[in-house]
């Protein structure tokens, strides 16, 4: 599992990615929350149709998500601007949505459908003109193999 990167957190500070209530301690937990989920469920499941399935429709993966979900203040983590941590989401959701969620939601498995403020940080900043205009160019994890989505979501 890859711990939060301090790295991250420290240029956010420097970016002024700290809005009124930002607290150093929580955005460290809540990026170790979304390590945990991500890297840590999504991605020690992903390899197997039948796993993955158990995990994104289990208990682990539903507290998972629900934890992030409750700690999300507003449209973003500490109210109504962003900040690091939601920064540190969004570059997880990117890496999981196009080779992951996206693909078992075209197959009949929404796995975020209950989870709109984690799937409303996503997409705000993802239509931030930052975002859109990006040209650089960041390459993202190949798809995960068909047989393991068909299964997952059948």
């Amino acid at each position: 599992k890859t711990p939060p990167s301090p790295a991250g957190l420290y240029l956010g500070k420097k970016l002024g990615l700290t809005p009124p209530g930002y607290d150093d301690f929580k955005a460290i937990q809540y990026c170790s929350d979304i390590v945990d989920a991500f890297e840590g469920g999504v991605g020690k499941n992903n390899e197997d149709g039948a796993a993955l399935k158990k995990y994104l429709t289990g208990e682990r993966f539903k507290a998972q998500l629900s934890n992030l979900e409750r700690a999300i203040q507003g449209p973003f983590y500490f109210g109504a601007e962003p900040s690091a941590v939601d920064f540190f989401l969004l570059q997880h959701m990117d890496w999981r949505d196009g080779s992951l969620f996206t693909p078992l939601k075209d197959r009949g498995l929404d796995a975020l459908a209950p989870y709109p403020k984690v799937c409303g940080v996503h997409a705000a900043l993802k239509a931030t003109d930052a975002y859109k205009g990006y040209s650089g160019g960041l390459p993202l994890p190949g798809p995960i193999k068909d047989e393991i989505l068909d299964a997952a979501a059948a």
